[in-house]
């Protein structure tokens, strides 16, 4: 007799609940930056991610030189990573481990000798959060336009926006001592995330704003380089086709900045790519308890491996991403009635809305968001999925 998976598995509560899929690094509403992470937060990291080789990389790149090294790149790092190529578990464990986090299960990620032995100055720039014409209220009267403004408040509070008030009021960036001088003061990790996004916002809201940008990262690359603690983390939601890029302007000015010089750079994520990653990864993220033959997944393989075919013929995603998503949002529908007696996930229980609402985001974004334009683009979504997939019909937005 067939033992039923609602029996086998049980998938964490935001599966259940429906949450999975819209987790985001929002290190700040998290309260990362502040030293004041949650059970939760801290419980995300080692519980929900698995070590892949790549992620250990970067967390051994980042922490080496946080701790002395004076190799990594100059202390520069790009982590390219398309939508569902870890990023938010990438910043996430960078931001704890800053924290100077505890947990046996960092074993798994990092080595005790070079687990950070106090807390890390941590400064987080979200580049969709930037709004150079109003600014961003902070503390009192504190209202930074830009994000070495934003950057000298979270490294060193209300001294640090002081040094850099004419700067940050006039929009232009300042000059790299004075860069250098916030930098160095003690170890530090620096986040620019979603760099693009910051990027365009800037450039479109000031004159001249492509300009400071550039001289900006150029101040900063500077000032990390001449420090021996301080290292400065970069991503960009960079996607293999230029055509379906949103920001291929932007990133393509970018890298060519940030690589003008020494870089340690994660082409493509962190998230798993191989199969033996992908599969503990999902058991990991999405299942509490979980079959104990990582072979059933507890998908049967040719239903996996025909979702993993899907997921690769949408260039909008990556791999390990885009399975997590369907497959987030396939187990909230089948455990809200756990009566039905099934063995496994087979291909006629995925629900593919997630695919379709990647493609309909960045095909509204390459139109330059256009207001009233949704049903179209999910249009546009269900007539490319059908092209790769006979279970399109089965995507209700």
């Amino acid at each position: 007799m067939t033992t039923s998976i609602f029996d086998n598995c049980e998938p964490w509560p935001d599966v259940i609940s429906g949450e999975t899929w819209s987790y985001a690094a929002d290190l700040a509403s998290r309260n990362l930056i502040n030293g004041a992470a949650s059970d939760e937060d801290v419980g995300f990291f080692p519980q929900r991610t698995y070590p892949t080789a790549r992620l250990q990389e970067l967390v051994r790149v980042v922490y080496e030189r946080i701790g002395g090294s004076r190799g990594t790149g100059g202390g520069i790092v790009c982590l390219h990573a398309p939508p569902g190529g870890g990023k938010t578990h990438a910043l996430s464990a960078l931001a704890l481990l800053a924290q100077g986090t505890r947990s046996d299960r960092l074993r798994e990620f990092i080595a005790a000798d070079i687990i950070p032995s106090e807390p890390v100055r941590l400064a987080v720039i979200d580049g969709e959060k930037c709004d150079p014409r109003r600014g961003i209220s902070l503390a009192g009267d504190l209202q930074p336009y830009t994000s070495w403004g934003e950057l000298a408040y979270q490294l060193a509070a209300r001294s640090g926006i002081a040094q850099v008030e004419r700067w940050n009021r006039e929009r232009v960036a300042p000059p790299w001592g004075l860069m250098r001088d916030i930098v160095d003061a003690g170890p530090a990790l620096i986040i620019l995330d979603r760099m693009a996004a910051l990027w365009r916002r800037f450039a479109e809201a000031v004159p001249g704003g492509h300009s400071e940008m550039g001289s900006f990262v150029s101040s900063l690359k500077a000032a990390i380089a001449s420090s021996r603690h301080a290292v400065l983390v970069c991503t960009l939601a960079t996607r293999n086709d230029p055509a379906q890029d949103p920001y291929h302007f932007e990133h393509r000015h970018i890298i060519q900045l940030f690589h003008d010089g020494p870089v340690y750079c994660f082409p493509n994520g962190v998230a798993p790519e191989h199969k033996t990653e992908i599969v503990f990864a999902l058991r990991r993220f999405l299942f509490r308890r979980a079959l104990s033959d990582p072979e059933t997944y507890p998908m049967d393989r040719e239903s996996f491996d025909q979702l993993v075919s899907i997921v690769q013929a949408v260039d909008h995603t990556h791999v390990f991403g885009g399975t997590l998503a369907v497959l987030g949002r396939s187990c909230h529908h089948l455990w809200k009635d756990p009566s039905e007696n099934l063995d496994c996930i087979r291909s006629d229980r995925l629900d593919l809305r997630p695919l379709a609402e990647r493609v309909a985001y960045d095909r509204w974004e390459l139109n330059g968001r256009p207001t009233g334009s949704a049903q179209a683009d999910i249009e546009y979504a269900k007539r490319f999925l059908q092209a790769i997939t006979s279970h399109a019909d089965r995507i209700v937005i």
